[in-house]
């Protein structure tokens, strides 16, 4: 991870939920994760209101959104390790189909690619956990293709 592009995700990081909340005081990390950082936004009661969570399984099924209602950004950590090639392949498919044109998934798993999907991967970043012994996590990010 180069300098600069730390400091820009830095700054990005500081003001991630700024247009749906304000900051307030993060949990406390605990002794054994010192050095991490963390920060914690507090979302207006409007915002929470237009969320509505839905139980799907991500393998077998997808939310049927018109082209203007797909996500920006999916967020799956700690889903698809729990599943084999094939069933991640279904669920990169169900997945592309609810992102827009662009939009990017974020997840802590590499993604099988047995079958075309319409996502590509744009980056593997490492990020080594403390205290030692060091744990590797990572962070994989794929866009849907298409503009």
């Amino acid at each position: 991870m180069t300098p600069e592009f730390r400091a820009a995700f830095t700054q990005y990081w500081r003001s991630l939920g700024k247009q749906i909340g304000e900051p307030v005081a993060a949990i406390p990390v605990p002794e054994a994760a010192a050095g991490f950082q963390t920060r914690a936004v507090k979302v207006r009661p409007a915002i929470v209101g237009r969320i509505t969570p839905v139980d799907m399984n991500i393998v077998y099924q997808q939310l049927p959104l018109p082209p203007d209602e797909r996500f920006d950004l999916i967020i799956g950590t700690n889903i698809f390790i729990y599943y084999a090639g094939f069933e991640q392949s279904l669920a990169r498919v169900n997945v592309t189909e609810m992102l827009k044109p662009g939009g990017y998934l974020l997840s802590n798993d590499k993604l099988e690619d047995k079958a075309p999907a319409g996502l590509e991967q744009m980056m593997d970043t490492a990020i080594p956990m403390t205290p030692p012994p060091v744990i590797t996590d990572h962070i994989y990010c794929y866009r849907r293709q298409g503009l």
